[in-house]
């Protein structure tokens, strides 16, 4: 949603967008936003193995359990 919001800021130049793979999977509609609104946005994304507040919490989650 950030690199929208930049693109429509800044209309004149290139936006680009760095991620990982679990934000990109959970923010995968902007991608349709992009293609119809012919944003110039280019994305990267980072395969940093998931949602990263995902895997802090469950990593919280073992701690707890396993004492």
């Amino acid at each position: 949603p950030g690199g929208v919001g930049a693109a429509y800021a800044n209309p004149d130049g290139t936006t680009i967008v760095m991620t990982g793979d679990g934000s990109a999977m959970m923010n995968l509609q902007e991608l349709a936003t992009i293609k119809y609104r012919e944003l110039p946005v280019k994305i990267f994304i980072f395969n940093n193995g998931g949602y990263a507040s995902i895997r802090k919490s469950q990593r919280v989650a073992s701690l707890f359990m396993s004492v």
